[in-house]
């Protein structure tokens, strides 16, 4: 990405290029600033060397005190998102999976999830209350 940035910068117009208008609101000339924003690489010795356990951003709180963790990878996700449940007492309490297409919205009390799912194609999205079916333990 570097090798990429720096032959842009190169051109003449820096990656990044911000122009902003300033109107002066006394009738006066508008303003024009260019804004380049800097770029610091990390060493890729300071990366990490193996995928996050967790994807990121992805932590929920539910309304009933647990932890839903979506891992970075499971071979059990094959017919959509599967979330890790935690409680803070025992730690892993189940595995919830949800329907192909569908991304957690919210929680309510009792096991309830608000899904949503985006028709980008129908312009329109849905929403569904939906209670987590536990099995017997």
């Amino acid at each position: 990405m570097k090798a990429i940035i720096d032959s842009v910068n190169a051109t003449g117009k820096p990656y990044g290029l911000i122009i902003r208008s300033t109107r002066n609101l006394d009738g006066g000339p508008t303003r024009r600033d260019s804004i380049v924003p800097e770029i610091k690489f990390t060493p890729l010795s300071e990366m990490a060397d193996y995928v996050t356990p967790m994807r990121r951003g992805t932590v929920k709180a539910d309304e009933d005190g647990n932890l839903w963790v979506l891992p970075t990878a499971t071979s059990l996700a094959k017919g959509g998102l599967l979330y890790d449940v935690i409680d803070k007492k025992n730690g892993l309490k189940e595995r919830v999976q949800i329907p192909p297409g569908f991304l957690v919205a919210g929680f309510g009390r009792g096991g309830i999830v608000y899904l949503m799912k985006n028709d980008a194609m129908a312009k329109t999205w849905t929403l569904a209350k939906v209670r987590v079916v536990r099995g017997k333990n």
